[in-house]
């Protein structure tokens, strides 16, 4: 996991947290997670409402027909659950999982407080703590939105403003940010504009005043953004792992275009 759901638990239980997660970002479909990419089972499975209705599986050929079932589950709980996973040993963490992500997390949110402390641009801060590279600064002009089959897919446009003017991107998403291409004017898939940035490396929608990420959730019209990236932990990229969350992973018919933050 990558959220604040483990330090919640580890306050009240009174157990330590590991610095680490299974994706050094975030993806929406179980098979995603880096030690089921590289051989980890994903079993045994649980998923609960708070309902009190329980769904387990023992074993799952792979993890991506967990997630098939696993999807539909969570749709008929009302899109409402929790889910554990198969069992890790610390040894399996320290192979296949993304290591210092929390420590990453914290220093980044540190980076963007003293920006607003020091009244210094917060998103200067946040592409200088991850090394990243700032996309486009501007307004979000359109939304396209669609929820099926437990996603939320879409793209977002944004207009560019000061140093972007002219110019226009958008980020297409599955629930988490995927894509970012130049604007073609069109909504076909097949005339995208220059391709920017693809996943596995990460894309994020900042609110351009407070440098706080905005999920595809809650992205409106007419709001000021700002719309970075950041090189994908190398686990990502690799041929295996490409396969899983690249972009022909996610349906696209191009490859992985490598990060560069110039």
């Amino acid at each position: 996991m990558n959220s604040v759901e483990p330090l919640i638990l580890s306050s009240k239980c009174g157990l330590p947290v590991l610095d680490a997660d299974g994706m050094g970002r975030a993806f929406p479909e179980l098979q995603m997670f880096v030690p089921f990419i590289y051989g980890h089972p994903a079993y045994p499975c649980c998923v609960a409402d708070n309902n009190g209705r329980i769904v387990a599986v023992s074993h799952s050929t792979t993890a991506k027909l967990l997630e098939n079932f696993m999807r539909v589950t969570c749709v008929e709980m009302g899109l409402s659950c929790a889910i554990s996973l198969g069992c890790m040993t610390l040894s399996d963490v320290k192979k296949d999982c993304i290591l210092y992500t929390v420590s990453k997390a914290w220093c980044l949110g540190r980076a963007v407080l003293r920006g607003r402390l020091s009244e210094t641009d917060p998103v200067r801060a946040v592409t200088t703590s991850i090394n990243g590279r700032l996309i486009i600064s501007g307004k979000i002009v359109d939304i396209h939105r669609l929820t099926e089959g437990g996603f939320n897919r879409g793209y977002l446009l944004v207009q560019g403003l000061g140093n972007f003017s002219g110019t226009a991107v958008r980020v297409l998403f599955q629930n988490e940010n995927l894509i970012v291409h130049y604007d073609s004017g069109s909504d076909e898939s097949d005339s995208m504009g220059k391709i920017l940035v693809t996943t596995p490396d990460l894309i994020a929608v900042l609110d351009s005043e407070r440098g706080e990420p905005i999920t595809t959730e809650e992205v409106k019209y007419g709001i000021r953004v700002a719309v970075v990236t950041m090189a994908a932990d190398p686990r990502l990229t690799t041929e295996t792992a490409l396969k899983v969350v690249g972009p022909r992973a996610f349906g696209y018919n191009f490859d992985y275009i490598p990060f560069r933050n110039t």
